[in-house]
């Protein structure tokens, strides 16, 4: 059997398969879809397309490869497994065992989805024998490991996913629910903040590290891990196939999360462009509402996200994301009474989400209502003390109640958290020269001149106010 070009990248990282001889059997016929009433058609059309490819050319492995990893990118599990079964054996006698490692690797993952869980582990051991170096096999060997109990055997393989992936948090953090399973919480706690100084937002660390703190009877501080932390998932570490796999994605749910990685990466409007057309078929889905809402207030199309957004709680009146993104919009709408409402939904919904308090707190704010939202501020701060805008915000209401000592200390946190807070240092300057501190109010001055020059009207008012002294 011979060899595609469509193989050809996996050379370059070392991912090498066999050109095989035209004699011995047949090549088996690919594996076809078992239904496809009710298919996405975006998928039925890939895998149909790529089902004609192999037709045409049965001995071609690389496209055998290339229809296992249509099946497994749009999570045909069934499919896939049995498609990489086929990829496996006509790849079999490669001069690199580490090439046939990847696709058993693929294989392993594939059969666990589709339930058959120790068929996958015994098959994952297989690829960490053939790919030795593939940190993807010896972390996902690790969670299978760790899911039965395996504890010893889970601490070594997540330990050489990390020595193979040292800047990776998700074996570090697997590591430390094997601590976790020890009742060693003091390790756990070392090795889930060590996770999060990788990447700080990163959600099964701080779920672990909220256990590890439970654990050590820390409750204040668990319950805000915890908070932050929920709904933590794990996932894969890439591997040779990972941006193959990500090509072939298609349909609704991978728009979704192209869309979720376009906002992030600070593209709105390619979100919106995605997403909007997606409401003529999707319309009642929670995830496209919210993100299209999301979207639409990054781009300022505040009326838009809001008209998205009642919509949504309409079909989910529980959702707090909605109402914390609601009361966002209405805000920059100034609909300041609905936006109280929703906010208050919010906190109803999501007590203990910082959001929900910062949501509410706004809305308070812009009722004048300065003590109610003094409260929830402080209450934000607890849950979530890493945002720097919760403690600007603090600072804001604690000038308006003149607690002008507790604001300047609420302005220097926020600083100290984010550098590049410009905005506290006008309001910063405010605070200290009330507080006599004419030093800390004079170099404030200063910056905030740098900031916004010496002609805006708010640094002249401070400006004054020094002079005046």
């Amino acid at each position: 059997m011979k060899q595609s070009s469509f193989l050809s990248p996996l050379f370059a990282t070392g991912v090498l398969l066999a050109t095989f001889c035209s004699c011995g059997p047949p090549a088996p016929a690919p594996v076809e879809l078992a239904v496809t009433e009710g298919m996405d058609e975006e998928i039925l059309s890939l895998v149909q397309g790529t089902l004609s490819e192999v037709k045409a050319d049965l001995d071609d492995s690389g496209l055998r490869v290339k229809l296992a990893l249509v099946y497994e990118a749009n999570e045909l599990w069934d499919e896939a497994q049995a498609a990489w079964e086929h990829a496996i054996t006509m790849s079999e006698g490669s001069e690199e065992s580490a090439g046939l490692g990847v696709l058993v690797y693929h294989r392993a993952l594939s059969l666990r989805q589709a339930g058959e869980i120790e068929s996958a582990e015994a098959l994952m051991r297989s690829a960490v024998e053939l790919a030795p170096q593939l940190a993807a096999a010896h972390y996902e060997l690790a969670r299978s490991q760790l899911e039965v109990g395996e504890l010893e055997g889970a601490e070594a393989s997540f330990k050489r996913a990390s020595l193979l992936a040292p800047r990776s948090p998700d074996p570090i953090t697997g590591l430390a629910f094997v601590c976790l399973g020890k009742d060693q919480y003091a390790e756990a706690e070392s090795l889930a903040r060590k996770a999060l100084g990788l990447e700080p937002t990163f959600k099964r660390a701080r779920y672990g590290l909220g256990l590890a703190l439970r654990g050590m009877g820390r409750l204040a501080e668990a319950e805000r891990e915890l908070t932050i932390g929920l709904g933590a998932k794990t996932r894969k570490i890439a591997d040779p196939l990972s941006n193959k796999i990500a090509s072939y994605r298609t349909g609704y749910q991978s728009k979704i999360t192209r869309a979720v990685g376009l906002v992030g990466g600070g593209n709105p409007a390619a979100a919106v462009r995605l997403l909007a057309p997606l409401m003529a078929t999707h319309s009642e889905d929670e995830a496209l509402l919210n993100n299209l809402a999301v979207a639409y207030t990054q781009i300022g199309s505040h009326e838009k996200a809001r008209e998205v957004l009642l919509k949504l709680i309409a079909i989910k009146p529980e959702s707090f994301p909605a109402y914390i993104n609601l009361t966002a919009a209405e805000l920059e709408l100034g609909l300041i009474v609905d936006a109280l409402k929703h906010g208050e939904a919010a906190v109803r919904y999501g007590p203990e989400i910082a959001k929900s308090r910062v949501v509410r707190a706004r809305a308070y704010m812009a009722h004048k209502r300065w003590n109610e939202a003094y409260s929830d501020l402080k209450r934000a701060v607890q849950i979530q003390a890493e945002d720097s805008l919760h403690h600007f915000l603090l600072g804001e209401v604690c000038q308006e109640m003149r607690l002008h000592d507790e604001g300047l200390r609420a302005f220097e946190q926020a600083l100290l958290l984010d550098s590049n807070a410009h905005h506290v240092w006008l309001e910063l300057g405010f605070s200290a020269a009330k507080m006599g501190d004419f030093k800390r109010a004079t170099e404030a001055y200063q910056k905030a001149v740098g900031l916004y020059g010496a002609s805006n009207a708010r640094v002249q008012v401070l400006g004054q106010q020094l002079q005046g002294r």
